[in-house]
């Protein structure tokens, strides 16, 4: 991933920094350049705040990080040869988006959970509630797939029609029913007794 901020990214970003250095009380700052600072925040949240559509423009500009960044990512097969290179996701089918989505995430996930590259993350649940629920069956499992590899339990809240797409992934389902009093009742089954 690499940085492609703009000018007026850059602007920004330098405003921002200019604020708060030397606020909270790093270090000593004379009553002019506090005030100084004060007037730099003030217009810059008027700006920020502004209905005025070269200002509603802008905001969207500078806060918007998905424009900040530029992504990079190989896909290798088991022998370690390239298959293939993201730039970004155009381009892509939705299932090929989906499922590099689904990596990034799950990517960012390990990144974040883990103390180290080694064994499998502190804290390996994953709550998605309908992720998979417009894929096709090829892309659910993929995905479902992405999330095992890095060695995460996957909580799934998904249509009933996806059981069969997912059975190979989870141990088994529990199905929520609310009825016409709107009392919620909940059987749980595993797979296994299924089978049995």
């Amino acid at each position: 991933m690499k940085k492609k901020h703009t000018e007026e990214v850059r602007d920004f970003l330098t405003a921002l920094l200019e604020i708060t250095q030397g606020a909270f009380g790093q270090g000593e700052e004379t009553i002019a350049q506090a005030e100084h600072r004060y007037v730099r925040m003030d217009a810059l949240l008027r700006r920020l705040g502004s209905a005025e559509t070269s200002d509603v423009s802008w905001r969207r500009r500078v806060l918007d990080t998905r424009r900040h960044v530029e992504f990079e990512a190989r896909e290798l097969d088991e022998s370690g040869t390239v298959v293939d290179v993201y730039r970004g996701a155009g381009g892509r089918s939705g299932g090929q988006r989906q499922r590099l989505v689904t990596f990034c995430l799950a990517a960012a996930l390990r990144y974040q959970l883990m103390e180290s590259a080694d064994g499998v993350p502190a804290y390996g649940s994953v709550v998605l509630d309908e992720a998979f629920g417009n894929s096709d069956m090829h892309y659910t499992r993929a995905g479902l797939e992405v999330f095992r590899s890095f060695g995460f339990q996957m909580l799934l809240a998904t249509p009933l029609k996806m059981l069969q797409t997912i059975e190979e992934y989870v141990g088994g389902a529990a199905v929520v029913a609310k009825s016409a009093d709107s009392t919620s009742h909940l059987a749980a089954v595993t797979f296994a007794e299924l089978e049995a």
